[in-house]
């Protein structure tokens, strides 16, 4: 059985509509920044996939890559934004399901202007052939 699937999934997420991804089968996630430039990102976290409650996703730590292929960490205060230095190519933001507030069990992020949001699931709860795959958009 391939990785899709069976250990991960992953979601596009679209800059204007900060599409909400539901992550309540996964046992861990990731906000994947592609081609970031030097625009504010802020991640939340919400109850339901339109309207409900939601609030800031904190997190402390980050990864980046240039165009090295090196990766760095880059560690802060806890908080749900940043504003890459502009230089990197890739910024990951890994997250466990537990850093969810209960209730929260959709994902969000939005990025001021240029870049690509992509959301990785790791660990899934139900494997299943990636063509069946559970839209976690609904």
């Amino acid at each position: 059985m391939e990785g899709l699937g069976r250990v991960h999934n992953f979601v596009n997420s679209s800059i204007a509509a900060a599409r909400r991804v539901y992550v309540g089968d996964a046992g861990s996630f990731s906000l994947l920044v592609v081609n970031p430039a030097a625009n504010l990102v802020t991640v939340s976290q919400a109850t339901a996939q339109s309207g409900g409650t939601t609030a800031a996703l904190n997190f402390t730590k980050r990864y980046a890559q240039t165009t090295t292929g090196v990766w760095a960490a880059t560690t802060a205060a806890a908080g749900n934004t940043f504003t890459p230095a502009g230089t990197e190519d890739l910024v990951v933001i890994e997250f466990s399901n537990a850093s969810l507030a209960d209730g929260m069990k959709y994902v969000f992020a939005t990025i001021a202007t240029a870049g690509e949001l992509v959301w990785a699931l790791h660990d899934l709860v139900v494997q299943r052939h990636p063509a069946s795959l559970r839209d976690v958009l609904v």
